[in-house]
């Protein structure tokens, strides 16, 4: 599988943070794809609860292309103050987003990109609360013990919108 990874367009105050790992495709029994959190420095399984697993964002972007990965992602932590949220199958054909997931992208106003498969998006933003873990309809929101692929395909970026 070809996944595109704009690395210079992931938010710097991202970068910053120690909470990176890859991830490969596997095609589960079912035919559906997971994505498998990978150490970037060892090549073995990551873990979304355990640090020693983790790395830089540029080791991950090296260790991406090392392992041959499909590619990295940014693991949420409680006390890091920030929350993912993830909508599936919410883009257009023509690029725009349903009605519904643009209202909330506009409600966050915060870091939005498109994800692997082109069809959600991942929504990374501030927020003081921790412990949340929502997973329902096709919209997930976790503050701790999960992580994000991330793709830096921008969708939308604080106060100016990328959509086509």
């Amino acid at each position: 599988m070809s996944y595109v990874i704009n690395f210079e367009a992931v938010p710097e105050e991202l970068k910053t943070l120690p909470q990176w790992v890859c991830w490969k495709a596997v095609v589960r029994p079912n035919g559906k794809i997971t994505k498998v959190p990978m150490n970037p420095l060892t090549g073995i399984k990551a873990s979304s609860i355990n640090s020693k697993t983790w790395a830089s964002f540029d080791k991950a972007a090296t260790g991406m292309n090392r392992h041959g990965y499909d590619g990295i992602g940014f693991v949420f932590v409680r006390g890091d103050g920030l929350v993912g949220v993830d909508l599936d199958n919410c883009m257009r054909s023509h690029g725009q987003l349903e009605t519904w997931a643009q209202d909330i992208v506009d409600r966050l106003d915060s870091y939005t990109e498109v994800s692997p498969s082109g069809n959600g998006v991942h929504i990374i933003c501030y927020s003081g609360a921790s412990g949340l873990s929502y997973n329902k309809d096709g919209r997930e929101m976790y503050s701790e013990g999960r992580y994000f692929t991330v793709t830096g395909n921008e969708y939308y970026v604080r106060g100016h919108s990328n959509e086509n």
